[in-house]
């Protein structure tokens, strides 16, 4: 069965679902910012060894041994690692939103004109970036599963919410951050 995975910024559980569909014999394309190919592993091994060894440790949180590196699809890696140098780099969470949002929507983009194409029987995709990717799955009789791994930013608002008026005393330790610039994309992903 051909199946199309879609993760922007690649997590271990996103790791183990790739390698484990493929461990079954399903033909998996993995759609995500950044993972740590093979090529790219030989180009860092000509480093110095202290930085070396801090990009391998930093890398190696991107790679799989049990995915095959040739259905990997990089999606807008340079925005990926923007994004995850920003925090460290002290760029303010605005800017910060605002690569994520580019880079989420590139994904959501290339991922859905690799389903055009491919035509997967399934498509698992994360919240915030898989909008596109279910309306080119339907459009080819494909079935879309949302994988969102986190609750819905909807409810964990509500739930504070409500904590804050259950314990007054405590609501300043409690703050309700302002909405992202992905969070509007959540609910249509859910209802696509």
């Amino acid at each position: 069965m051909r199946i199309t995975v879609t993760r922007p910024a690649a997590t271990p559980l996103t790791h183990s679902l790739v390698a484990g569909l493929q461990a079954r014999g399903h033909e998996v394309d993995f759609y995500t910012g950044f993972y740590y190919k093979p090529r790219l592993a030989s180009l860092v091994g000509m480093l110095p060894p202290r930085l070396r060894a801090k990009l391998e440790r930093e890398f190696g949180r991107r790679f799989h041994p049990g995915i095959d590196p040739r259905t990997v699809r990089l999606c807008h890696w340079h925005i990926e690692l923007m994004r995850a140098m920003s925090d460290r780099a002290g760029v303010p969470p605005r800017m910060q939103n605002a690569l994520e949002w580019l880079h989420h929507r590139g994904l959501d983009r290339a991922a859905a004109r690799g389903v055009l194409k491919d035509r997967p029987e399934i498509v698992i995709a994360h919240d915030n970036s898989a909008r596109r990717t279910f309306e080119a799955a339907r459009a080819i009789g494909g079935k879309a599963l949302l994988n969102q791994v986190t609750g819905h930013r909807s409810v964990s608002l509500r739930l504070l919410s409500e904590e804050r008026s259950l314990w007054p005393d405590f609501a300043d330790s409690m703050p309700i951050n302002p909405p992202t610039v992905n969070e509007a994309s959540e609910t249509p992903e859910i209802f696509t």
